[in-house]
């Protein structure tokens, strides 16, 4: 990243958002919390896409206070890469971090450490940060999920010292200039994360910031779970269209990383670990298909938009 150690990074933060009316309010306001040690914040950006909530009017009031926000509102659904797309058009500055608007920053330095990884190596274009699970129910299911959650984190983390694909996540990754600037996401498919460390490959490197915490809440019932399972194989599947069948390669996992991180749980709780290991067995003998990746959407999850709370 060709930015002089001695001037602060400018940065862009840009939000696609879609019926995000429960957590997009708290997420705008912990970045403005956040403290600018070595960054300097040009601008927010938020992009409704199409949203039919009250998303749109929780932004705009905020933004009549904070004139570093902008908004723009879309009344009709095109993806989130198309509007991913829309922000990178607008970005001017020497990075880009793109959220999620329903996450949860754990801390006001976040953001610095972030940058801080992404200015560590010269070659460093991608920045993923560590991301948290949160229950927001004490259902069967959910602690299952929440406990199968934690042991593919574990594997994740530990795969090439965690900077791996599994480790860019749309809902929070830092980018470079020099990789932005020359990235348009195909608007017909959902790959953006897999898409978007293939480029950073080609022209620089991924880093994990490991000190970095995002809360997120996965899917909470076992019928979410299969539909983000197979939306996930099929944009892998997607990729070997731009980077061919090695980008797949990306994907794999030595067994024995599997197994470790299984025993690790099964120690302190056998119950849910089991169950988890008998989802993951039995999800791929139940196929789904989502009408709505072929225009570069999906189906949204109900239980993944619920307001996050995190316990002090």
């Amino acid at each position: 990243m060709l930015v002089k150690a001695n001037r602060k990074t400018t940065l862009t933060i840009g939000i696609p958002a879609l019926n995000e009316e429960k957590n997009i309010e708290s997420i705008l306001l912990s970045l403005f919390k956040q403290v600018r040690s070595n960054f300097r914040l040009k601008q927010i950006i938020v992009i409704c896409d199409g949203s039919s909530d009250e998303t749109p009017k929780i932004v705009k009031i905020i933004a009549k206070k904070k004139t570093i926000l902008k908004v723009i509102t879309h009344k009709h659904r095109k993806g989130k890469n198309t509007r991913v797309n829309e922000i990178i058009k607008l970005a001017t500055s020497d990075a880009l971090l793109l959220l999620d608007a329903d996450i949860v920053l754990s801390s006001d330095h976040d953001i610095s450490k972030m940058i801080t990884r992404l200015k560590s190596t010269a070659s460093c274009c991608l920045v993923g940060a560590r991301h948290l699970p949160v229950m927001n129910n004490d259902s069967f299911q959910s602690k299952v999920l929440y406990t199968n959650y934690l042991l593919f984190s574990d594997v994740h983390q530990s795969l090439h010292g965690g900077d791996s694909i599994y480790n860019v996540y749309g809902s929070a990754m830092l980018m470079s200039k020099k990789l932005y600037s020359v990235l348009r996401l195909p608007p017909k498919t959902t790959c953006d994360t897999g898409y978007i460390y293939g480029l950073a490959q080609k022209i620089g490197m991924f880093k994990f910031a490991r000190n970095t915490f995002i809360y997120q809440t996965p899917p909470q019932t076992f019928a979410e779970f299969r539909k983000v399972y197979f939306r996930t194989n099929l944009e892998r599947d997607d990729l070997t269209s731009y980077f061919g069948n090695s980008a797949l390669s990306h994907y794999d996992i030595p067994v024995s990383f599997k197994i470790k991180a299984v025993v690790k749980h099964l120690l302190s709780n056998p119950v849910f670990t089991i169950s988890a290991v008998v989802l993951n067995l039995v999800t791929p003998l139940l196929p789904y298909q989502d009408p709505l990746m072929k225009s570069g959407q999906w189906e949204q999850l109900s239980s993944t938009k619920q307001e996050i709370k995190i316990s002090s």
